[in-house]
């Protein structure tokens, strides 16, 4: 279950030695557009979409109520986060992601906004 799932992701995240660094990403806001025909011919043959993503632990969708159990300082690392992540990747006809035209980047830290990475 959820709660179990963010405990051990949190438990690994306190016994490892990089503490800026959250263990846990998901996915979200994906804004999702056909490949223009022009474009196909630069990428595999089944290349049809391209995606982006907001990727990051934080603000998450999970009911507090489904979460109860829910040790507070696993909560509050894992729905408070400034990490925001950004991913890309290629899909195919079935959206399904072709492997290895996808890539996710740290924009903050690439354009020198925050320094320390992933958004911390």
């Amino acid at each position: 279950d959820i709660e179990n799932f963010l405990t051990e992701k949190f438990e690994e995240f306190e016994n490892n030695n990089d503490t800026k660094h959250v263990p846990i990403f998901i996915e979200y806001n994906p804004g999702i557009t056909p490949i223009p025909m022009r474009m196909k011919k630069y990428l595999p043959k089944y290349s049809a979409y391209i995606v982006a993503l907001r990727v990051t632990p934080a603000n998450n969708c999970f009911k507090r109520e489904d979460m109860l159990e829910l040790p507070q300082k696993v909560w509050d690392h894992t729905m408070m986060s400034a990490t925001n992540l950004l991913g890309l990747a290629i899909l195919d006809e079935d959206y399904e992601m072709i492997k290895g035209y996808d890539i996710v980047v740290d924009p903050a830290t690439q354009f020198g906004f925050q320094k320390d990475g992933y958004g911390t």
